[in-house]
């Protein structure tokens, strides 16, 4: 592995992607949109992760390492989480598009795939990708009504904009209409 001082070595800070990404989309929609003032940026893809904006503050979370529960480990996922030393099974072992789909695809197939060839096999029909690509729609779905809720945004939602970001997104059909009614029901 490179050393990321010695390759960058007048780099004063780094930033993760839930917090670039989330910069990036508040100076853009602030431009577009007056009556945005709350932002839920949520990513997906080699984790999961996700960031808020509320009026002019930036909050990052780790919402993809929160504790899985039992009903929604749809594929019995044991591995540990390991994030500032949790010893419990997180949403991104479930949900995230390579740290998830990927080892789940293997485990379940006996086959490699990436991202692309999981994606190619969900719009054939196959059905272990589109259990994969559902539990992980839904797992995102409890993030952002998760996010929407720890930050009492329920009352302003014409006020919220969501932003959802990383390649799974672009795989046809994704955001189901079952999750996207489910997350329209949390916020009404």
């Amino acid at each position: 592995k490179a050393d990321f001082a010695k390759l960058f070595p007048t780099l004063i800070c780094a930033l993760n992607d839930a917090l670039t990404g989330m910069i990036t989309s508040a100076v853009e929609l602030r431009k577009t949109d007056e009556q945005v003032k709350n932002i839920i940026y949520i990513i997906n893809g080699s984790g999961l992760g996700a960031s808020v904006l509320e009026g002019d503050k930036i909050i990052s979370t780790e919402a993809g390492h929160v504790q899985l529960i039992k009903p929604l480990n749809k594929f019995n996922v044991t591995e540990v989480c390991g994030l500032f030393g949790n010893n419990f099974t997180c949403i991104e072992k479930s949900a995230a598009s390579k740290a998830a789909l990927e080892p789940l695809w293997k485990k379940l197939t006996g086959t490699d795939g990436d991202g692309f060839h999981i994606s190619k096999e969900y719009q054939n029909g196959n059905e272990t990708a589109l259990s994969l690509y559902d539990t992980s729609s839904l797992l995102v779905a409890h993030i952002a009504v998760g996010l929407l809720e720890a930050f009492n945004k329920k009352d302003s939602l014409k006020e919220t904009a969501f932003v959802f970001h990383g390649g799974i997104f672009h795989v046809p059909q994704y955001r189901s209409e079952e999750h996207t009614s489910e997350l329209q029901s949390h916020s009404d």
